[in-house]
């Protein structure tokens, strides 16, 4: 069903469903939203990732190096869990279990940090370590 409306368009183009009369179609170069963001416009993911990227330095073995923020807070991450934070060392394995799924998913994978076998087993023996660690304080009071 579908109209055919000569008068407004002139010629035989027909009027109806996605068929918008040629008068109110949008003009070659002209927007839908035409007050939307404007190009050039950052959004919080460019700003995060500029913010990543920005360099710091650091002092590194008695040698001055330029990184980035982002590469700074991994190795403050990586040291906190080396030197027994538990918090730190479970966001860490954490992401590197996800780093290798998601390689394992592309196929990028050559070998596996952690077998998935021992994933769950060494998630359950940080969790076991960190309730002995909060139960031992209160028991040394008795």
């Amino acid at each position: 069903m579908s109209n055919s409306n000569d008068d407004n368009n002139g010629g035989d183009y027909d009027v109806g469903y996605q068929k918008p009369p040629k008068h109110s179609q949008f003009k070659p170069g002209q927007s839908g939203n035409y007050q939307g963001r404007p190009k050039g416009k950052k959004n919080a993911s460019t700003f995060l990732k500029e913010a990543l990227a920005e360099t710091v330095t650091i002092n590194e073995n008695g040698t001055k190096r330029t990184i980035s923020k982002l590469e700074a807070t991994f190795k403050q991450l990586v040291n906190m869990a080396a030197k027994g934070d538990l918090r730190a060392i479970q966001r860490l394995l954490l992401l590197v279990m996800d780093m290798e799924a998601k390689d394992m998913e592309q196929g990028t994978s050559k070998r596996g940090i952690i077998p998935k076998e021992q994933q769950a087993q060494i998630l359950a023996n940080i969790i076991e370590r960190a309730n002995d660690n909060k139960k031992e304080p209160s028991d040394a009071n008795d």
